[in-house]
């Protein structure tokens, strides 16, 4: 778990976004105009924190190392959590759209996509990461675990704390 702890890191900080969405219906009913506002700083959230920072180091790094060392859950595990992450990528899209027409398409969109992601962080955590850590090398996980860090480095460290802490300023809206 140390190799992969900046991945279950990042988890804990997507799970309390989902966990925001979740509760947002009375925002939703009481404020649909602030609703909107809070969504689309949510989407901003998973666009440029869940996908640019995590799914990245997952698509350039950890996956392809995986399928490199296992053919079977390349072609099994590997696929699937590929697609998912492009499915997101398309929900988003859709909420975002939503947002300017139906409302109220738009917050069940985005709850559909936090269960989806929900779903998929479990099967991650409980499965994938587990199996990264006896599949690889300490040596190819360690080197993996310093990539991660390179990625966030070049992503900009301020920019991704500034998105786990603007979790707290989007709370703050409720």
């Amino acid at each position: 778990m140390e190799y992969t702890k900046i991945l279950y890191d990042e988890h804990e900080v997507i799970i309390s976004a989902v966990e925001m969405i979740e509760s947002s219906e009375s925002l939703l009913n009481d404020d649909p105009e602030k609703w909107k506002v809070f969504c689309k700083k949510m989407i901003y959230f998973f666009r440029n924190y869940a996908d640019k920072y995590h799914h990245h180091k997952e698509e350039q790094l950890l996956f392809p190392k995986i399928s490199q060392e296992n053919e079977v859950m390349g072609m099994n595990i590997i696929a699937e959590m590929l697609e998912n992450h492009n499915d997101f990528r398309d929900y988003l899209s859709e909420i975002e759209e939503c947002l300017n027409s139906d409302i109220s398409k738009a917050f069940l969109k985005i709850s559909d996509y936090c269960e989806h992601l929900s779903d998929h962080i479990s099967v991650e955590n409980e499965e994938l990461f587990i199996s990264v850590e006896t599949l690889l090398s300490e040596n190819d996980l360690e080197t993996m675990m310093y990539q991660f860090q390179d990625i966030d480095r070049d992503l900009g460290e301020v920019k991704k704390k500034e998105l786990e802490e603007s979790l707290e300023e989007i709370k703050q809206m409720f």
